[in-house]
């Protein structure tokens, strides 16, 4: 995908049609996720963080999580079919799946809604500011930067963080031309990341 570019591109794919569509951008140069109309739902939505690359998420972000969700809170996802896909000017491609969409909302769930679990949801904010936003009022700093320079480093943090808040998503590393995904996990004993060729 096109990620020299300072703005964020992006494409979508709904289950009522064959076509690929351009997603439109939204303010600050974000891909804006459009909410589909009546009964249709997306199989796929890809868009990137561009460049400069020191200045922009290597792994999908937290907005990009909260975007699925708000799709899939919605019923908006065609949990058969559905893939959201990353590329990044830091070089990097991914992919993922929700194979847990009950797990995947309960992380997300707030108060007003009937799944809320003050643990889950106490959990999350804390994982999103250890790993996205960091503390202002502990002066701590996010582990996932957007300046980062470490792809490998950044993956792990953002597998641990996708296994600290059980998001019930499966992540994906995928080639250049889209036609090889391997589904990665970070290997804390060893520090490496496993890989699980899906061909």
């Amino acid at each position: 995908m096109f990620t020299n570019a300072s703005t964020e591109r992006g494409i979508y794919k709904l289950n009522s049609t064959n076509l690929i569509q351009n997603s439109p951008i939204g303010g600050e140069g974000n891909v804006a996720i459009p909410i589909p109309t009546g009964n249709q739902k997306y199989e796929m939505i890809a868009h990137t963080h561009n460049a400069p690359s020191e200045s922009t998420y290597s792994v999908f972000s937290y907005a990009d999580l909260l975007a699925m969700y708000t799709l899939l809170r919605k019923d908006k996802i065609d949990l058969d079919k559905f893939v959201a896909f990353l590329s990044t000017a830091d070089g990097t491609n991914y992919a993922f799946t929700i194979n847990n969409p009950t797990q995947f909302l309960k992380v997300f769930a707030t108060i007003f809604d009937a799944g809320f679990d003050y643990t889950v949801g106490l959990n999350r904010v804390q994982m999103r500011e250890k790993y996205y936003t960091g503390n202002i009022d502990n002066h701590t700093e996010p582990l996932i930067k957007e300046n980062s320079v470490d792809n490998i480093y950044d993956e792990k943090l953002f597998l641990d963080f996708l296994k600290a808040t059980n998001m019930g998503l499966t992540l994906f590393e995928v080639n250049d031309t889209f036609d090889r995904f391997e589904r990665v996990t970070h290997n804390t004993r060893t520090d490496t990341i496993d890989k699980n060729n899906c061909n």
